[in-house]
Parts: C-alpha cells; structure tokens; sequence
C-alpha cells in the first residue's frame, strides 16, 4: 500500500490511515485504516473522500478533528466544491465534507501535489504549503493557507513572496510541527530545502545536509526524542543502468540535520510518518504494507494528558504524563500556560480566565537530561443562568411558569428545580401550581457536562385564590321600580379586578364593585356577579332575587247614596305567580272573586280589605274605605255625589298610604285604566244585609 495519508487521533486514541494503491495498479484508493493496540483494522466506511495520494491529513487541535485536503487525483471534478480537492473532517469515526467559503488552489490537469499540513500550535490553526504545477511540469506556484473554525485564508501568493519557492512541484515534501522549537518545518522537494513557519511567517533555515532527498519525504515531530524525525528514499543507477531506490532516515534538532543511514531505514516506497503516544515512537507504513517503528531508549515523555481537555472556568483538570527511558526517578516541571506551575507528578489545576492554553511538562532525569511534552486545555466560562418565575406574585390555583437562561459552560446542559414548597423539578422550563398561599424560596440550578453547576435563588409570592363573600342584594325581596343596591366581598387573587354583572331580567352591569339597580318586571330572578383578577383567575357570586308581594284594589266609585253598588278589581304582583284572593266588604259580606260587585245596602264608613295569598304561600293585604250616606232629608243640604266620593276617596288613599299599602280605590283612575268607571248596579233582587260600620 503506498501514496496514502497518516496522522494520530487523540479524541480517539489511534493512529488514521486514508487511501492507498495496491501493488501494480496505478490509481488511488479510498481506505480508512485505524491501528488501534498493535493491529490494523479497516473501518470500512461508506463516505470517505475520494481515492487520492498524498492527501494532507493532520489534527486540528482548535477545532477538535482531523482535518484532511486535496491529494493527487486523476477524477474529473465538478465546482463548486470538488470532489477531489476539497475539504474533509473525520471525527468520531466518520468523514463528512467542510463546504468552506474559499479553498486553496483548484486541481491543475486533474493533479494537485499538496505538500503536507501541520498544525501549528504556538499561532492555533493549520498551515498547508503547496507549490502546485500541472502534469507537463511546467512552473510551479507556492502558496501558503491557514485553516481555522471551519475556513481556509490565503497568507500570501506569488514566487515573489518570501516563503519556500521551489522550481517545480513539491512532490517529496512534508511538513510537521516542531513542539521543542515551536515551529512548523518544511523539508523537501526534489532537493534540500528547510524552511520554518512561525507567526504567520516563512524563513530559510540554513542547514548543511549532504544526502540527497528525491521523491517523497516523510516529516514528524518524536515528541520521546524532541526531534524532527525525517524519511525519504532517492533513486540512484547502479552499474547497469537499472535504478536502484536508497531509503535514509535522518534526525532535526536544533536547527541541523544528522544523517543516521539507509541501512537502518525502511524499505519501502512511501512517505507518511506519524508519532504515535501508544507506542511513545514514530511509526510508517508503506508498498510492503509493513508497519516500521522508529523509537529510542533515550529519555522522553508522551501521552500528555489534560482530563477534561475541554472544561470550565474553576473546574479542576487533571494532568499526566508518560514518560519513557532515561535514568529514573525524574522530576516535572509543569507550566499550565496561565502563569501557574506545579512539580507534581500527575497535579490538578483549575483555571480562573477563560481562553486555549498551551500546557508543557518538562521531565527530568538523574542525568539532568530534560525533555517537554505539550497539551492543549480550552477553557470555557463557568456555568450561570438567571432563573425567574412568571407571573411573580402569583395566586394559588393558576399555574406558574419557571424559566432558566443560561450561560457559559459546555454543553449538554441539565436543569433543576426546588420550587419552596417540598416540590421539585427536572424541566428546563416547569409549570408549576401552589396550592397554598406564602411567599417561597424558589431556587434553580443548571449543571453542565464538566459537572460544574450555576444556580440562583429567588422569592416568590403566592396570594391566595381568588374568591368572591356573600352577594348582599338590598332589600330583597324587592321592590319594583325601586332600587335594589347590590354589594359583594372580593379577597385574594392578584388586582387589579374586573367586574361584570348580570341581573338576571336582561339587564347586565359596567365595571363597578358595588352597583344598584331597578328591576321593572316580575321575578323571581337569580342576579351573579362575575369578578377576573390581573391573572385571569375568575371567582362569581349569586343572590337570589323575588320580587315583593304586593295587593291593589281598585274600585268604580269611593262613596255615594244608599244603597251604593260599587264595581272592585283586585291586582297582584309580584311574589310567585299563581294567586289567590279574599275579600271583606266590611259589611259582613265576602268573595273569592278577581274582581267583585258588591252593593252597600246602608250608610256608613265601610273599610274593604283585599287578602292576596301567593303560590308560594306568601299574603299581602290592602283596603279602601267606601262612603255610603243616607238619602238628603228635604230642607237639608248636601254635597253632591261627586264630591262626597272623591272626599272619600282621597281619605282612603291616606289611610292606606299610612298603612303601607297600595290602594287602587281611586274613583279617578289609575295610569293604564279608565279615569271615570260607570256605577255598576247590583243584579235585580240582590240584598246586602250586612250591618253598616
């Protein structure tokens, strides 16, 4: 397997293999390889970039996966993103493809040579160098582009441009951060060139190194050496003319390269060289499908470790290191990147700013030899929310809505909630209803992933429900005609209230607490009032309504000569309907009738009394008083008629004005009746025998 890709995983804990060409076959695979304890397993993945060579593939460690670009592909492919040059990530054991904004450059001839990647992390993002030319070899363009959260910018263009400028293509180049000087180095192109990256910046390193690199270099930082470890083969011509591949490894430290041979060196026609921390060594694979191992007994540390590397402001983090060969017992020096340091072995510490730190270990041994190994922290805002309850006051009954808003932390985030009154909540947002008024300790918390919590406290104040006393209705029974004053009681609940009211005999009432009003109609009636406080909670009231019992007698004429016929109407209302009536003519006589003829046979002063007695039992009673005067002796002056009678009756209309009731014994009308009532005379051969009073 050759012309494939490699770079460590962290988050997953393994080294990732992509593409690869069987033996004999020019053309490039899509594999994804993990070599997870020792074994290479293929992932057998369903979307994986195309079948390419050469593909950079590094860990960003600012966005947290690896990141993979471009690669020598042969495949036509369509804009706006290629198929074969553009953008992919593998995190969590799959690949999915970055629709970036910009991109650097488009395949020339279907051939792209991207030299290589490296994540640079003094500055926080990748770099990607490439002098791309197309298949007829012609000139070659440098460029040079940074990756971060989720995009590609171009640095700077042009052969003019101080960085590696190579005539003709990068092919045999690679690229790999130094951790020790805190560079990113390029070597190779078809001949000796060494570059550094930092700060945004290239600059030739000046470095004397006799072996020829030709096609196809591998880079990679050995964080157990603290060295650049580097691998290449070149092809050279033996006696007969044949070519024959020489394979060497060299060693970068301190801005030279030391030649270690050929002999010692893989034989195999590959280029990728990746550091594994499992193996504390540098490993590479390659035609032979041979896995190498490049690793030393000298002392080195790896597999540093921050746990959790992504936490909270205030969380602990717990650091570790590996630490291989050298003279034991060693001694650590650890810089958290915040300022602090500790010498423990394995310590804890908690970050009080927020931001990406840079953490190193220097580990020392007997000898005083010393190496660093590197970590990454990212360290987010602690946990917080605000945390209210609406509406606040509340009532007893109506349900209450909790709302936290939080922020900071890392997510996925848990809520709780202590609600004052021995009930509690897991919702984000719980409805919750008191049964009880009081005022409450409300208390809500928010956790997130990390275990780091924020919380807050807070008062709030339940009224109690809202409820409306006894509707008073004044006077009752009623009168009609005359006002009735109603009044009610209205506690609890939340103000301001609304009113309404319904009488009940279709009138309805405004926006007042106490109202009056004048029923015109007989009854009974059921009158409600109906009260809504600021929450909406409604209380009502009823009262019971009947309309007083009244009794009116109405009669043709008040008073006259004996012997007088008077015509009585008897009226009720009121009351519950279905009446019944008894009459007394004062004179001994007597009837049930609605309405009676009676005739007074004698003079005198006769008071007639109407009994009116209701469905329900209920009486009410009235009289008039009728005036009967003998025949005018000769010689002896009277008034007329007429005038005795309405002197009469007005007399009774006081009498019964006094006592309390209506009297409709006026010889003058009524509204509604005949104001002049014609005398009616008694049936031939009726007799009243009843004493005079």
């Amino acid at each position: 397997m050759e012309v494939t890709s490699m770079a460590f995983d962290p988050a997953e804990n393994e080294t990732i293999l992509f593409g690869g060409s069987p033996p004999n076959v020019w053309g490039y695979d899509n594999y994804t390889w993990a070599y997870q304890n020792g074994t290479w397993v293929n992932l057998s993945l369903t979307t994986a970039p195309p079948g390419s060579g050469r593909m950079g593939l590094v860990y960003d460690v600012a966005d947290g996966y690896l990141l993979a670009f471009g690669g020598i592909s042969f495949e036509t492919c369509a804009q706006p993103f290629p198929s074969c040059n553009s953008t992919w990530v593998f995190q969590s054991g799959h690949w999915r493809m970055l629709p970036t904004t910009h991109t650097p450059p488009l395949l020339e001839d279907g051939n792209d040579y991207v030299v290589g990647m490296a994540y640079d992390a003094k500055d926080g993002y990748v770099v990607l160098y490439d002098s791309v030319r197309n298949l007829s070899y012609g000139p070659s363009t440098p460029e040079t582009w940074t990756f971060h959260a989720g995009n590609w910018t171009e640095l700077f263009t042009g052969s003019g441009s101080t960085q590696p400028n190579i005539n003709g293509s990068a092919i045999g180049g690679w690229m790999s951060y130094d951790a020790a000087d805190q560079e990113v180095y390029f070597f190779g192109g078809e001949a000796n060139y060494t570059w550094a990256f930092s700060g945004g910046s290239w600059s030739a390193v000046n470095v004397s190194y006799g072996g020829r690199w030709f096609v196809d270099s591998g880079l990679a930082y050995d964080a157990a050496q603290g060295a650049l470890v580097g691998y290449s083969f070149y092809n050279a011509t033996n006696i007969s003319g044949r070519p024959v591949y020489i394979y060497n490894t060299s060693v970068f430290e301190d801005d030279n390269w030391t030649f270690v041979g050929s002999f010692d060196s893989p034989v195999e026609w590959n280029e990728v060289l990746s550091y594994d921390p499992n193996l504390n060594g540098v490993i590479t694979t390659g035609w032979g499908s041979t896995t190498w191992f490049w690793g030393s007994a000298r002392l080195s540390v790896g597999g540093v470790q921050a746990n959790p590397s992504s936490t909270d402001a205030g969380a602990p983090v717990q650091f570790s290191a590996q630490t291989y060969g050298g003279d034991p017992p060693y001694s650590y020096n650890w810089s958290f990147g915040d300022g602090a340091t500790s010498s423990s072995v394995a310590p804890i510490h908690s970050y009080s700013g927020t931001g990406s730190f840079n953490v190193s270990v220097r580990v020392t041994d007997t000898n005083g030899t010393g190496v660093v190994g590197y970590s990454v922290v990212s360290v987010g805002p602690t946990p917080a929310a605000t945390f209210l309850a609406l509406p606040n006051p509340t009532e007893a009954g109506i349900a209450t809505q909790f709302n936290g808003t939080r922020s900071g932390g890392i997510g996925p985030y848990a809520f709780a909630w202590n609600f004052g009154d021995g009930n509690a909540s897991n919702a984000s947002s719980p409805v919750h209803v008191y049964t009880s008024a009081g005022t409450y300790g409300v208390r809500g918390w928010v956790n997130d992933s990390r275990g780091e919590s924020g919380s807050e406290n807070f008062s709030l104040v339940v009224q109690s429900a809202l409820k409306v006393g006894t509707l008073v209705a004044t006077p009752n029974p009623v009168d009609l005609a005359r006002p009735v004053n109603f009044t009610a009681t209205v506690g609890g609940g939340v103000g301001p209230y609304t009113y309404s009211w319904a009488f009940g005999d279709g009138g309805i009432g405004g926006n007042l607490s106490n109202i009056t009003h004048i029923f015109t109609t007989n009854g009974p009636f059921v009158s409600s009032m109906r009260v809504v406080d600021s929450l909406g909670a409604v209380a009502t009231a009823t009262v019971n309504l009947s309309i007083r019992l009244n009794a009116s007698i109405f009669a043709n004429v008040s008073g006259g000569l004996a012997p007088l016929p008077v015509r009585f109407e008897a009226e009720a209302s009121g009351g519950a309907p279905g009446y019944t009536f008894a009459w007394s003519f004062g004179d001994g006589a007597m009837s049930a009738a609605t309405n009676a003829l009676h005739e007074f046979q004698a003079p005198g002063r006769y008071l007639v009394s109407l009994t009116v007695e209701d469905a329900s039992g209920r009486t009410a009673t009235a009289s008039t008083i009728i005036s009967v005067v003998a025949s005018t002796p000769t010689g002896t002056s009277t008034a007329p008629a007429g005038q005795v009678a309405l002197a009469w009756t007005i007399a009774a209309v006081a009498v019964a004005l006094s006592a309390g009731v209506v009297i409709g014994a006026i010889a003058l009308g009524r509204p509604g009746r005949r104001s002049n009532r014609e005398p009616i005379s008694p049936p031939n051969g009726s007799t009243d025998s009843s004493p005079p009073r």
